[in-house]
């Protein structure tokens, strides 16, 4: 491992540490500032400081987390309704995050929706809940908004003070990472994170199964926990139901029931008796109904029925009526055999009601204590729990999607796309590209310890083996074509040599095509097929376009002076006999533009601007470009060079001859760009004339 891949890894634990201290800070900021607040009595709570503190340094998951478990642990050793906020303080910390990575937090127009947004949530929160859980004070919307925006505005200003005095070194490395890779740049992490896919992202993917996973745990989770909770409160409430009833039923003594249904409330003893019963029944709160009844065959005769805070209790010897619900175990009433808890729901409410027989002292059941206990009560401590589960599975499942999607961006995405960005910036054109292709992906420098890490290994000798292939490639290739060049130049100079007027005139064509086509390309035009190929093939070509006079006999080809008509057609000849060689070429090797080019420059180059040239007596832009472009650069060299039969011709009559024969002879596109390279077209003139005077000095003097 090298030097400064060690270097990295160890500045990224150094990172965690420095976050998970950041946590703890902003946990014991929220505490300490809550005690502080509630012993001075002051009208604000700004419990959430230290969640926006972290938001703002260390990012998304510390500043979640510490928003909830803030709650989570306020609501075991200080307030228990505290759980109940803890999405608030979740939905806080991925609000504050969200600004400030906006940089909405840097001017009043953008900080003021924040002012809005989390006073909005807070509210909500504040009015909704009192509605469910009885306990918690309700304020009305617009006060409790104007205290949370008093309260949201004095949180972030403390926070910035804070923020303010951490140094800037410092606060760079707060930010929450994970890098499983050599980090990367700012630009590269959008790139990675924001990569588009045909349909849907890898992490979408991840994200909404874990989200519909985690969610069916939740409501899982939470409805066996309902339904244990509820079993568990049901028998709780039994139990007290039971123990009150059974308390009584050894209190009232079995021989006096008849006593107490016949004398009633007149008769002290009964009063005194009553009197006991209703301090059992005020111990509990839960215990709405108690009373004492006989069974007989058409109902239930009163002993006592005590009074509860909706309904007067009946005197003693009123008969009641059984009640539907009490029909499925009437006999064993009569028989005075003990029953199991009855939940009804009538006309006294939703109760749950035990029974416990008073008997003589042969054991039999003569009446039976009746204890009912309201199951509003039971579903109002349902419904507490279930909103402290329904609030505290939210919260965590929030924390824990985006704890997940950390994770899967930092150890799925970033590298997965690191790889996909690294491969779509490869360059197979030189020996540097490959090595930077190479270097670049071993600079990524994946260490997932996984799947991942295995492919990039993979890959990364892949690109490694691929690169040696391919610059072997080129190579080859680099040889075929320098052998292909030298080839066509010995092929050219062969059929050069027949013709002993000509010199330099191959070299020299292939000079002056290759500067108008260059110039050509330094001021733009047809840019859609001139190119570095196109130029590199025409002038590569450039120097077959007289190959055809290999067919044409020597007596003409060198003959001193001016041709007959018949020998003239002869010498035509030459460039349909050029066409049909080099198309011999091609039907061997089919694919090559540059000898597509060649093909052209050979057949067309003695055609003319105006249609009265020669093979085909081709016109205009019916005539290849390349051949057009050839005829401006053979005519000036045979017009400025010595021959046989006649002498150089001064070079600005020669230019003057290019010029009036722009729009007849040559394409006056060309003449304008021949023109415009004027200078450059001198100096390659007066190059190959120094090189031919040394070649003819030094000649002579071997002579």
């Amino acid at each position: 491992m090298t030097d400064v891949v060690k270097d990295y890894r160890k500045l990224l634990r150094r990172n965690a540490w420095r976050v998970l201290l950041l946590a703890i800070f902003g946990l014991f900021l929220n505490f300490s500032i809550t005690y502080v607040v509630r012993t001075s009595g002051l009208p604000i709570w700004v419990d959430m400081t230290g969640t926006v503190v972290v938001a703002i340094l260390g990012g998304y998951i510390p500043s979640i987390f510490v928003g909830f478990f803030t709650n989570v642990l306020t609501s075991l050793f200080v307030t228990p309704t505290s759980i109940y906020y803890c999405v608030t303080s979740v939905v806080i910390a991925i609000c504050t995050t969200y600004f400030y990575r906006k940089g909405w937090f840097e001017r009043v127009l953008t900080i003021l929706p924040y002012f809005i947004v989390i006073p909005i949530i807070t509210t909500a929160f504040d009015e909704i809940l009192p509605m469910l859980i009885e306990g918690l004070s309700k304020n009305g919307v617009i006060k409790d908004f104007c205290y949370e925006v008093l309260d949201k505005t004095v949180t972030l200003a403390i926070a910035f003070v804070i923020i303010k005095c951490v140094p800037a070194k410092i606060k760079n490395t707060l930010r929450m990472r994970f890098w499983q890779q050599r980090p990367l740049s700012a630009e590269d992490e959008q790139k990675a994170i924001r990569m588009h896919c045909r349909f849907m992202s890898m992490r979408s993917k991840i994200v909404c199964v874990l989200t519909v996973s985690l969610v069916m745990i939740s409501i899982i989770a939470t409805s066996i926990s309902f339904i244990l909770y509820r079993s568990s409160l049901i028998s709780e409430y039994t139990d007290l139901a039971r123990n009150a009833a059974q308390q009584i039923s050894y209190m009232i003594d079995p021989n006096k029931i008849e006593y107490y249904i016949e004398k009633g409330e007149q008769d002290p003893e009964y009063m005194a008796m009553k009197e006991k019963l209703n301090a059992i029944k005020q111990s509990s709160q839960n215990i709405k109904y108690l009373y004492v009844y006989k069974i007989v065959d058409n109902g239930c005769i009163v002993v006592f029925d005590l009074d509860s805070n909706e309904d007067q209790g009946d005197p003693a010897g009123t008969l009641v009526t059984f009640d539907d619900d009490f029909i499925p175990i009437i006999p064993d009433l009569l028989q005075g055999k003990s029953v199991d808890p009855i939940i009804s729901d009538n006309k006294y409410g939703w109760l749950l009601s035990v029974y416990i027989p008073i008997k003589d002292y042969k054991g039999r059941g003569i009446s039976y204590v009746g204890t009912d206990i309201s199951m509003d009560s039971i579903l109002k401590n349902e419904v507490s729990f279930l909103l402290q589960m329904l609030f505290l599975f939210t919260g965590f499942l929030i924390a824990i999607i985006y704890l997940v999607i950390w994770l899967v961006d930092y150890g799925i995405i970033y590298p997965l796309n690191s790889i996909a960005l690294r491969s779509k910036e490869f360059v197979f054109n030189s020996h540097n590209s490959l090595d930077r292709n190479v270097q670049s992906f071993k600079e990524l420098d994946i260490h997932t310890g996984d799947e991942i890490e295995h492919l990039y290994s993979t890959l990364l000798k892949m690109v490694e083996n691929s690169s040696e292939y391919i610059e072997e490639i080129q190579k080859q290739k680099a040889r075929v074509t320098k052998m292909q060049n030298s080839m066509t130049m010995v092929l050219a100079d062969m059929v050069e040599s027949r013709d002993e007027n000509t010199g330099l005139h191959i070299h020299k064509t292939a000079k002056y095509v290759q500067i108008i086509l260059e110039k050509m390309q330094e001021l733009g035009l047809h840019p859609d097929f001139i190119n570095d190929k196109y130029i590199q093939n025409v002038v590569n070509s450039a120097p077959l376009h007289d190959i055809g006079k290999i067919k044409i006999p020597d007596q003409i080809l060198n003959k001193p002076g001016k041709l007959t008509p018949e020998e003239f057609e002869i010498m035509k000849t030459h460039a349909s006999a050029g066409g049909e060689i080099i198309e011999q070429v091609i039907a061997q090797v089919p694919n090559s533009s540059y000898l597509k080019e060649a093909k052209f420059i050979a057949t067309y180059h003695h055609e003319k601007w105006d249609g009265s040239g020669y093979p085909t007596g081709l016109s205009k832009t019916d005539i290849p470009f390349s051949a057009r472009v050839m005829a401006v650069a053979d005519v000036f060299d045979a017009l400025v060079s010595k021959r046989v039969y006649k002498p150089a011709m001064p070079l600005e009559k020669a230019f003057n001859i290019i010029k009036e024969s722009a729009g007849n002879h040559f394409d006056p596109e060309i003449v304008e760009v021949f023109f415009a390279a004027k200078d450059q077209i001198c100096e390659a003139k007066k190059m190959f004339d120094d090189y031919t005077e040394k070649n003819n000095a030094n000649a002579s003097a071997m002579a």
